[in-house]
């Protein structure tokens, strides 16, 4: 009873990240991604770390940004990361074809954390974003 008790207390201590904060964190990965590689379109994060930190919470997806918006896919789990997360939007999908539809084309260059992406991430990221070359956001997130 006691580690109940105990588990209890760790995860009321924990609280979700203030949706102030998540959009602060945006728009820093925003300002920094125009100064690093200007003209850029889209952004696609998948790494946990990544994911927790824009969102939040660590759900399997793709969170997708833009420099005039950002967007959880979320494939599973909608409902937690809706109650994790404060961030502002939280979509889900059954398959990247969801995502992929919703934005009709894909930019020239769609830049991901090339250091945590694995090659089939990145090819079944390309199978339905249709995107020239892969670019590296790793050194706006350092």
């Amino acid at each position: 009873m006691a580690v109940l008790e105990q588990t209890a207390v760790l995860t009321d201590a924990i609280r979700p990240v203030p949706a102030s904060e998540l959009e602060a964190r945006l728009e820093k990965f925003r300002r920094l991604m125009d100064e690093m590689h200007p003209g850029w379109e889209m952004a696609a994060v998948n790494h946990k770390i990544a994911m927790y930190y824009f969102t939040g919470t660590m759900q399997e997806g793709v969170l997708l940004i833009r420099p005039q918006d950002a967007i959880f896919w979320v494939r599973r789990n909608y409902e937690r990361a809706v109650n994790e997360s404060h961030f502002g939007d939280i979509r889900p999908m059954h398959s990247f074809r969801e995502a992929a539809a919703y934005y009709g084309s894909a930019p020239r260059i769609m830049y991901v954390e090339t250091k945590k992406a694995t090659l089939d991430w990145e090819r079944m990221l390309h199978k339905y974003f249709a995107f020239e070359e892969i670019g590296s956001f790793d050194a706006v997130l350092q």
